[in-house]
């Protein structure tokens, strides 16, 4: 299996020694309790490690300097990832938080009224009330992704206090590891709904133009 496969890797590895070691999505295909142990070995490597990875928690517990490689340049952050998210302020490895983000962005810059918008017709009642009831169905949606993902940032925190998995019995860290995995796909589905209904806002929206 994939986890198989990874665990030979990293045994290998700790027969070699080698001075540097780099690392791309290591936590892929390991088990909760892999994970815990991939971190307390490389904890005490004492070489060099560059990693690549989407595992908030696995960065946390290890990255010492962060670099941020966009379109525009790189940033170099002298300091753990947590240092670095309070003072870039977005979690990058949120997936979900950044994608909402975007189209949260876009959603409030096409309700923003501009003169043109002001001066269509009112013929386009129907059009509009159509708008206007997909818009409503959206609130709820929000709602429920907002507490989703307030309750993920949560879990997220405590697996980022340093003693947390050594005072938490194993049955209840897995357990908010199932709760976390769970919201994690509510958020996929409620963000899917809501790809959806922008869908039919955006083509409604298209529609009016058009006319």
């Amino acid at each position: 299996s994939g986890g198989e496969a990874t665990r030979l890797v990293f045994t290998r590895l700790s027969i070699e020694q080698p001075n540097v070691l780099v690392l791309d999505e290591p936590t892929n295909h390991l088990d909760l309790e892999s994970i815990e142990a991939l971190v307390e070995g490389l904890r005490a490597y004492p070489g060099t490690l560059i990693l690549v990875s989407h595992d908030r928690w696995f960065v946390s517990q290890l990255a010492t300097r962060v670099l941020e490689i966009r379109a525009d340049g790189v940033t170099d952050y002298p300091g753990p990832y947590d240092e670095y998210v309070h003072a870039c302020g977005d979690d990058h490895l949120d997936v979900d938080h950044v994608v909402l983000k975007a189209r949260r962005e876009k959603r409030q810059k096409k309700a923003s009224p501009t003169p043109e918008s002001a001066e269509r017709p009112a013929k386009r009642k129907n059009s509009k009330r159509d708008l206007q009831k997909r818009r409503q169905r959206l609130e709820p949606i929000m709602q429920r992704i907002e507490a989703a993902e307030t309750r993920v940032q949560e879990i997220d925190d405590l697996f980022c206090e340093p003693d947390y998995f050594a005072r938490t019995p194993v049955d209840e860290a897995r357990d908010r590891q199932a709760e976390r995995n769970r919201l994690q796909l509510e958020l996929r589905d409620l963000i899917s709904e809501w790809e959806r209904i922008e869908s039919e806002i955006n083509a409604l929206e298209a529609r009016d133009e058009i006319r």
